[in-house]
C-alpha cells in the first residue's frame, strides 16, 4: 500500500510541476536527489563540450564517453536523452553510455537539447519521436503506475506541443510514426521496450513499419519492464540486465 501510494501521488506531483514555473524546479529536484528517483551519476571520465548551432551565437552542450585504457574507436553513438522533451539533460545517462563505450568500443555522444515547456517543439532535436497515442498508451492502467502514465505523457505533450492539433502532431518532424519510410534507405535498427510501458504499441508499430519499407528491424520485448527499464542498473531487475546484454550484442554484431 505504501508503494502504490507513493507511486501515485509522486505521479500526479510530477504531471502538475511540468509548467513553464514548475519544470525548472523539478529538474533541479531531480538533480538534488529529492524525488524517488536517484540523482544522475556524473563519470569524471566524460568530457563536456559544446558545439555550434545553426543560430549565431548560440551553442549546443554535449557529453563525450569514450573507451577506457586507450581502446580503439570502432563507430560513434549519437545519444538523444529521455525525458519527454522536458526533463534530463546530456548528463543524465553517464553510466549507460561508458558501458557502451568500453564494451563496444564507441565514443558515445548526449546532445543536451532545449528542453520544454520553456522551448517547445521544434526547438529540441528535429529528430522524430512519436508523441502519438498508440492502444496501449490509451488504455495503460497499472497500479501502481511505473515511471510513465497517460496524465503524465498528456502534460510532456502539452509542453512540447503547445497549441498543435491532433492533425498537426501526425507531422512526421513530430512522430516518426506518420513518417515515408519507403523512400529511405533504413540502416538496422534495435527497438527495445518492457511489457510494463504505456508504449509498447509504439514500439511493435515502429518495428514492423521499419520491415515493411525494407529495413532490419530487431524488435525486443522484455516481461515486467517499465519505461526507461534499460537504464536502471543491471542489478535492480533482470530486464534491466537483459536490455542491456541485448543491446550490446546487437551493437557489437554490427561492429564485426
Amino acid at each position: 500500500m505504501v508503494s502504490s501510494w507513493c507511486g501515485l501521488h509522486y505521479s500526479k506531483a510530477r504531471t502538475a510541476l511540468i509548467t513553464v514555473a514548475g519544470a525548472p524546479k523539478y529538474r533541479e529536484m531531480r538533480r538534488n536527489g529529492e524525488t524517488p528517483l536517484p540523482p544522475a551519476v556524473h563519470l569524471e571520465s566524460a568530457e563536456s563540450l559544446e558545439i555550434p548551432s545553426r543560430e549565431a551565437g548560440r551553442t549546443i552542450p554535449c557529453r563525450v564517453l569514450r573507451p577506457d585504457h586507450g581502446k580503439p574507436i570502432s563507430g560513434v553513438f549519437y545519444h538523444i536523452h529521455g525525458g519527454g522533451w522536458v526533463l534530463m539533460d546530456e548528463k543524465s545517462q553517464d553510466p549507460y553510455l561508458k558501458k557502451l563505450a568500453d564494451e563496444c568500443g564507441l565514443a558515445c555522444v548526449s546532445v543536451g537539447y532545449r528542453l520544454a515547456p520553456e522551448h517547445p517543439f521544434p526547438a529540441g532535436p528535429n529528430d522524430s519521436y512519436d508523441l502519438s497515442f498508440q492502444p496501449s498508451s490509451l488504455n495503460f492502467d497499472k497500479d501502481p503506475t511505473l515511471v510513465l502514465d497517460l496524465d503524465l505523457m498528456k502534460a510532456y505533450n502539452k509542453a512540447y506541443l503547445p497549441g498543435k492539433s491532433d492533425e498537426e502532431r501526425k507531422s512526421p518532424k513530430i512522430s516518426p510514426l506518420f513518417a515515408d519510410l519507403y523512400r529511405l534507405k533504413l540502416p538496422s535498427a534495435f527497438f527495445t521496450c518492457g511489457t510494463e510501458d504505456m508504449l509498447l504499441d509504439d514500439t511493435v508499430f515502429m518495428g514492423v513499419k521499419w520491415q515493411m519499407a525494407g529495413g532490419e528491424a530487431v524488435v525486443k520485448i522484455y516481461p515486467g519492464g517499465p519505461h526507461g527499464f534499460i537504464m536502471f542498473p543491471p542489478e535492480s531487475m533482470q530486464c534491466a540486465k537483459d536490455g542491456m546484454d541485448d543491446t550490446l550484442a546487437y551493437i557489437q554484431s554490427k561492429l564485426r
